[in-house]
């Protein structure tokens, strides 16, 4: 009898022991996640979050921003500024366009620039008012068949000139100027030019004259 009832006082005071055991270790664990775990988790969560912007964010190939250019409609002189509107128009859209398929350039749309088609525009104010890193700016004077073009590419924050260039050509030899400054300008503001892209901005055109003038007129009438 007496061993029965120790045992049984054993049994009955070990009981709460254990409970109150459990409840001790449980107390540890919520603990230890508060103080340990989820902020490790926050942490971990923040760093992904962080990367994924950072992957999201467009690169160049050397892994800086993208840049973005505004292109200027260019300046007519001589006989170019009077009836025949649609060369410095019609040349900086065409160079809008070629220039949107490099990816590493982000260019104003052409009906971003119209507004500055106008006589001794500032350059450099219109590349501030745009928010561009720069501005490209020329002038077109034709005289029958031969056409010179002078452009110049410029840094916006300090106004200095990254490329210029004056191509003296016939007006059958335009788009071949067009290319030459689309290279030009993406070399420019690009280190590493894709080999795909590099194609983009160079094809071959006809060598008659008659097809040259009227896709400008086109382009002009379409912006």
């Amino acid at each position: 009898g007496r061993v029965n009832v120790y045992r049984a006082v054993l049994s009955w005071s070990s009981e709460p022991e254990t409970l109150v055991g459990r409840t001790s270790r449980a107390l540890r664990g919520k603990r230890f996640r508060r103080m340990v775990v989820w902020p490790v988790l926050g942490l971990v969560l923040v760093g992904v979050a962080a990367t994924l912007v950072h992957l999201s964010t467009p690169k160049t190939a050397e892994g800086s921003a993208r840049q973005t250019i505004a292109v200027l409609p260019f300046q007519r002189i001589g006989s170019a500024a009077a009836g025949e509107e649609y060369l410095g128009v019609g040349l900086a859209d065409a160079l809008i366009t070629k220039l949107s398929n490099v990816h590493q350039i982000i260019v104003r749309p052409t009906n971003a620039v119209l507004k500055y088609d106008r006589p001794a525009q500032d350059a450099l104010a219109a590349a501030r008012e745009q928010k561009v890193d720069a501005v490209l700016s020329g002038t077109i004077q034709r005289a029958g068949e031969k056409i010179r073009i002078a452009v110049q590419l410029v840094k916006t924050a300090d106004g200095v000139p990254m490329w210029a260039r004056t191509f003296d050509e016939k007006f059958s030899g335009i788009f071949e100027v067009q290319d030459a400054i689309s290279e030009e300008v993406a070399h420019s503001l690009v280190e590493r030019l894709p080999r795909s892209e590099q194609r983009s901005l160079a094809h071959r055109y006809p060598d008659t004259l008659a097809p040259k003038d009227l896709y400008l007129r086109g382009r002009y009438q379409w912006t």
